[in-house]
């Protein structure tokens, strides 16, 4: 609450009395709050747009020492130079993940489009994690998928924050029972 107060004068200039209004400012400082939240967002997301193409840089050439020695003759060349190729091939797909992760977090970039690959790309984001914490993730797609008006960015953000709060969630228990089920219908 704000309060304003101002002194109320009588017909000979003398102070008579003082007139209060108060204001609820809950919503203000509400949308000064989101508008924070949405900066911070958008900077975020710009630190990660310039390290996603920092990272891109020194993969690309990595991909194409790979598949250069994977000419060699030599076979354990061949197979190191795969399995290098494939590790790089992971890491572009997470720095796409989080370039489009960063890209996105208003309504203007909502476009049509099915949540399948959408969450695969965000479970791709948090496998080592969840991998290293042993815990298990299972995963159901329906054959049916609607396409429907997404933010790319906000659903990423959901499933991010569903996906870290089951994780946190299970540290706990014995390995063998951390176990977390995504469906998608």
């Amino acid at each position: 609450l704000a309060l304003e107060c101002t002194r109320v004068f009588n017909d000979e200039g003398k102070p008579d009395g003082v007139l209060g209004v108060a204001f609820d400012r809950t919503e203000e400082i509400r949308l000064q709050k989101q508008m924070m939240r949405n900066e911070k967002l958008a900077a975020l997301g710009g630190l990660v747009a310039g390290v996603a193409h920092e990272i891109n840089n020194p993969l690309a050439v990595i991909g194409g020492t790979a598949q250069l020695l994977e000419r060699n003759k030599d076979p354990q060349i061949k197979e190191d130079a795969r399995s290098i190729r494939r590790m790089t091939d992971r890491a572009t797909k997470i720095v796409r993940s989080l370039l489009t992760f960063a890209r996105g977090h208003g309504t203007e970039n909502r476009k049509p489009g099915t949540l399948r690959p959408l969450v695969e790309e965000t479970l791709e984001l948090l496998t080592h994690r969840l991998r290293t914490a042993r815990i298990e993730l299972l995963t159901t797609f329906t054959d049916s998928e609607p396409s429907v008006l997404i933010s790319h960015g906000q659903i990423q953000q959901v499933i991010l924050n569903l996906l870290t709060t089951a994780a946190h969630a299970l540290k706990d228990r014995p390995e063998g029972t951390r176990l977390i089920g995504v469906t998608v219908r």
